[in-house]
């Protein structure tokens, strides 16, 4: 059984790209040196499973959601990460600055 809390390099790269983070950002919000994250995505190492969970917690306080296989719309769908929808609110259009109060229309 595979354990719910892994990643795969491959979701490790994406949301990775999906929050704009560089595997330095990530290592460091991770607490885990940068080569274990760059070593990790290219395949070349597997993390112990408290460096997998690590990153993973790092990429989901940065607002990641991961899939798991099967789950979603598609039919047969793979593992897969998404951005949670208050991450996509909150970033895609900040409110206006203002130092005036709004006109009030009549």
């Amino acid at each position: 059984m595979k354990d719910d809390r892994s990643l795969t390099p491959a979701q490790g790269r994406a949301g990775r790209a999906l929050l704009g983070w560089s595997q330095r950002e990530l290592a460091a919000r991770a607490g885990v040196a940068e080569a274990t994250v760059t070593q990790f995505e290219r395949g070349t190492r597997s993390p112990s499973r408290a460096v997998a969970w690590a990153m993973r917690s790092a990429l989901e306080a940065g607002g990641v959601e991961f899939i798991a296989a099967g789950d979603g719309s598609a039919i047969g769908g793979g593992e897969g990460v998404r951005l949670r929808a208050a991450a996509d609110v909150s970033d895609a259009d900040p409110p206006p600055k203002s130092s005036t109060p709004s006109p009030r229309g009549g």
